[in-house]
């Protein structure tokens, strides 16, 4: 059983550990199909389920075409830290709107995969009403993480493994096998059909024989050498999604929202006790694409990307809404934050109702 600062003070969080990642088409990844636990639990598409305004359990497998809206986003919107499905965002905006809302988010999920995930299930549903993008924090992660960004296409989280299992499917065993053992170090620098035993061996010792290389960036991967300067790359794949939601919501006539969601070192505001020890904690495990986003430099990232984001939505006719406003204002001695980017049963609530005054 995974155990994590956030498990020492909220243990329904190992349900959220416990549950699986699967290989899904067109996604690379999803959430496990029929999870079951105490806290969360999947369709069998692998959606998280909510609850409508009467307490019932809506998900892909039951709505039969009925109206409803979306509330979409990466693992925030998913509702990790929540103690139910019932106590998710989407399941308490039920509650608020009358509206029946599915939860159509994906932990780790970019921009893109939110996008597609839509695309693959819209014939499922019936009228949408509303689309809210809880989103905006997964592409800021993802463009720190990698040396090279696919600019005009969008990173994903597990890129480096869907990279490695994902090789040629013409490859001979001992070619396969060799590219297994040097992908990491090499990526598709090397035309791997054509690799032999001498090949490997020099490989190996880091000697490349010239005619077997190849350009792997061509025009798809741009060399990511200064973040802070080059973070206009991450704004061609952003608006393109925003672009294809805003086309597709004219076309089906459903209102859409975009809620930068809340972050803690965003947000500026004062971590409780209990807070603090799940800060401190965290920080001795250092995650590099949090380091991007902390500290002056990161204070700056998050005004630009917000400045950003607005600009692009205000453009395309999409509302455009900042959650860290909402959980700034909140008591000082509520607790918001299960880690730094997911939120507990008591920031939900607060969440809720500031959401569906907005849409």
């Amino acid at each position: 059983m995974v155990t994590s600062p956030s498990t020492q003070f909220a243990p329904h969080m190992r349900d959220y550990y416990r549950m699986g990642t699967i290989s899904h088409p067109f996604l690379m990844y999803f959430h496990e199909l029929n999870f079951r636990s105490r806290s969360v639990n999947t369709d069998g598409y692998g959606l998280r389920v909510s609850t409508d305004r009467e307490g019932r359990i809506v998900s892909l497998d039951n709505l039969h075409g009925a109206d409803c809206s979306l509330f979409v986003g990466g693992s925030t919107a998913f509702g990790v830290g929540a103690t139910s499905d019932a106590l998710s965002i989407p399941s308490l905006l039920s509650k608020e709107t009358g509206q029946t809302w599915l939860n159509f988010s994906g932990r780790s999920f970019s921009s893109t995969q939110e996008f597609i995930l839509f695309t693959l299930y819209r014939h499922k549903l019936g009228r949408v009403a509303n689309v809210v993008l809880f989103s905006g924090f997964n592409n800021l992660t993802v463009f720190a993480a990698g040396k090279t960004f696919p600019v005009n296409l969008g990173g994903f989280y597990y890129w480096a493994q869907a990279r490695k299992g994902l090789p040629d499917p013409y490859l001979s065993r001992f070619q396969a096998w060799v590219r297994s053992r040097l992908i990491a170090s090499l990526g598709d620098t090397v035309r791997w059909r054509d690799v032999n035993w001498l090949d490997a061996i020099r490989y190996l010792y880091g000697i490349a024989p010239p005619s077997d290389e190849c350009d792997e960036r061509g025009s798809l991967y741009v060399p990511i050498k200064d973040r802070s300067a080059q973070k206009e790359l991450m704004l061609i794949s952003q608006r393109r999604d925003l672009e294809n939601w805003a086309m597709v919501a004219k076309g089906l006539g459903f209102k859409i929202t975009f809620i930068l969601q809340p972050f803690a070192l965003w947000a500026q505001r004062t971590a409780t006790a209990v807070e603090a020890q799940i800060f401190a904690e965290s920080a001795k495990t250092p995650r590099p694409q949090f380091d991007f986003l902390s500290g002056a430099d990161g204070r700056e990232i998050y005004k630009w990307w917000q400045a950003a984001l607005k600009a692009m939505c205000a453009e395309l006719g999409i509302s455009f809404y900042n959650a860290n406003d909402a959980v700034k204002s909140a008591p000082a001695d509520e607790w918001i934050w299960v880690d730094r980017a997911h939120l507990t049963d008591a920031a939900n609530k607060i969440l809720a109702p500031w959401v569906a005054q907005r849409i």
